[in-house]
């Protein structure tokens, strides 16, 4: 019994071990991938440009280490959570806004696509975000 006990304890400390090296390799992959300041470009296929936000083009923050992300929506400044995972599944919310008036924006259109954001492809300077299956927002990487 008392063996038994030991070879227990001894696969409980190797198994938490593992875990916790898969979760360094799963954030580090995911950090290189969607650390960074990102642009928007397109939204569910339609080019914005500074006709669409005429005041400020929407960009966001990516900060896979501590699961948050900041930007603008191209006139509120935003802030929240992020989940993102190895599998490239990526989730938004709850996020938190400024309050400024913006009608000239699509504002609550794109906050609506960032939380409809379920996976992310990144091909170079691109971030792809989707839905289910739909491509709803993409960004270009900047410095």
């Amino acid at each position: 019994m008392k063996h038994l006990l030991h070879v227990c304890l001894i696969t409980l400390f190797i198994s938490s071990c593992g875990s916790e090296q898969d979760q360094v390799t799963t954030v580090g992959k995911v950090e290189s991938e969607l650390r960074d300041i990102w642009v928007l470009q397109e939204m569910q296929g339609f080019v914005v440009d500074t006709t669409t936000f005429p005041i400020d083009i929407a960009r966001l923050e990516l900060n896979p280490a501590d699961s948050s992300m900041m930007g603008t929506t191209g006139c509120n400044n935003i802030n929240g959570l992020m989940i993102a995972k190895d599998d490239r599944s990526l989730q938004f919310g709850p996020i938190a806004s400024t309050k400024k008036y913006c009608i000239e924006v699509p504002e609550a259109q794109f906050l609506d696509y960032l939380t409809q954001t379920r996976r992310y492809s990144r091909d170079g300077l691109e971030l792809t975000f989707y839905n289910d299956s739909t491509m709803v927002l993409k960004f270009k990487k900047v410095d």
